[in-house]
């Protein structure tokens, strides 16, 4: 590989990859083989059309059903909201007991309520 100094740009010389390599044979038969399997191998753009329609159908179909699962979520929320009182009721916190040395604060005050 070499770089050219005025474009920046990178180039594979190919004397030597006929150096390396040796000098490449091929026969009009060999090519037109690669090409017709090669062909053969990919699918037809009906068949290419036929699996895309197949997939968006499904996945317009998976859309679906995630959607109405989301909105099944959002019944149930609502209907768990509307199940909790109106207003909370006030948390109460028990006392502690201090069982730390006389004089020194353990870290919990005391809330009367």
């Amino acid at each position: 590989m070499t770089t050219d100094a005025a474009t920046g740009s990178k180039t594979i010389d190919t004397t030597e990859l006929i150096r390396v390599f040796g000098k490449i044979e091929a026969t009009h038969g060999d090519t037109v083989t690669t090409v017709v399997n090669a062909h053969q191998n990919t699918p037809s753009d009906e068949q290419s059309l036929h699996l895309l329609q197949q997939e968006n159908q499904h996945l317009k179909t998976e859309k679906e059903l995630l959607l109405k699962n989301l909105e099944d979520v959002r019944q149930a929320m609502l209907l768990i909201e509307s199940r909790l009182p109106a207003t909370p009721e006030p948390v109460t916190q028990s006392a502690v007991k201090n069982h730390g040395n006389s004089g020194e604060n353990s870290g919990f005050s005391r809330q009367t309520g």
